[in-house]
């Protein structure tokens, strides 16, 4: 929070924009996606209540970086599945007890999880731990970000980028309008959380010199452990992927086993199979390889984002098991 001070940031410090606050209960918000675009507007949206206990876990990193880099977001399309109609009974299972942890690519993630909170009954903590650097455009162009929402390869903007945040943001402000409805519904201090992920996170591609190497992984710090889980009354985990076969990353992997063997049920949600919408499938998380060292492109802004150097310094090679998206 102090690098991010010294950014002139105030996200999270205490010194946020009353402005700024999600909506309270029975006011009016607006529609229009437009008037959501402001970084910390954004961060609050998408972030926990302020008087539950998950706000802590809630990380600022890409949200100041949206007002450092100056971007301007563009509407994006929603994903045929999210706009289908819902089965009977779909999001029962978000109960008081249930974390869920939504970790689908990049803008898919976001439209997902805004979905379960405009829908049913939760509150949202995003774990986008690295810094957004735009895509090179030649000189005049207004820059605009306006990728879909898609799981395909991660470099479909610019292959300099380790991970592309363009559709993040582009989700973000597109689903405002319904997220703000929502808390303008009144949202309890105890709602069950959402840990919004981008599983393009820690993307199989190794970065050359003068690639932008934000690759991430979501430490401690953005995971609370068993005990923490047991304290909020948590005994359930939902892991939300693209398909029943979907391998998470080793980050979440080795979190998921470690609640499993510590007594927690854990289940799955596909964006694929609309049936497990209404009933996740229990599943057996399988160990991850270990994650710590593998990633050390820290940004002195904080999170994850530099410039590889002609000599390879950065120290960002990351050769780990999952392909990511």
């Amino acid at each position: 929070m102090k690098l991010l001070e010294r950014l002139g940031s105030p996200l999270g410090t205490g010194a946020e924009d009353p402005d700024a606050a999600p909506p309270v209960e029975g006011q009016t918000v607006s529609e229009d996606w437009r008037d959501y675009m402001h970084h910390e507007r954004l961060y609050r949206l998408y972030g926990p209540h302020p008087e539950g206990p998950w706000r802590p876990y809630h990380c600022p990193t890409l949200f100041a970086g949206i007002d450092r880099l100056k971007l301007q977001p563009h509407e994006q399309q929603l994903h045929e599945r999210i706009a289908a109609e819902r089965p009977p009974g779909t999001w029962d299972w978000l109960r008081p007890d249930t974390l869920t942890v939504v970790d689908l690519p990049g803008g898919l993630s976001v439209q997902m999880a805004a979905t379960l909170f405009a829908e049913g009954t939760c509150q949202l903590i995003a774990t986008f731990d690295h810094w957004p650097r735009a895509n090179s455009e030649p000189a005049g162009m207004i820059r605009r970000l306006d990728a879909e929402p898609t799981a395909a390869p991660p470099h479909a903007g610019d292959p300099r980028i380790m991970v592309d945040s363009r559709e993040v943001v582009n989700a973000m402000v597109t689903m405002a309008p319904r997220v703000a409805a929502r808390w303008a519904r009144g949202v309890p201090a105890d709602a069950p959380p959402v840990w919004v992920c981008d599983a393009r996170r820690l993307t199989h591609a190794e970065p050359e010199a003068g690639d932008y190497d934000n690759r991430y992984f979501i430490d401690d710090s953005i995971l609370p452990g068993p005990e923490r889980l047991r304290s909020a009354g948590i005994a359930r985990v939902v892991h939300v992927a693209a398909d029943a076969d979907a391998t998470p990353e080793d980050d979440l992997a080795n979190w998921l086993h470690e609640l499993y063997t510590a007594g927690f049920d854990t289940a799955r949600m596909t964006l694929g199979d609309p049936e497990t919408w209404v009933i996740p499938m229990p599943i057996i998380p399988a160990r991850g390889e270990p994650i710590a060292g593998r990633v050390n492109n820290r940004s002195d802004r904080g999170g994850f984002g530099q410039t590889i150097s002609e000599r390879g310094s950065s120290g960002g090679v990351y050769s780990g098991a999952g392909a990511g998206g």
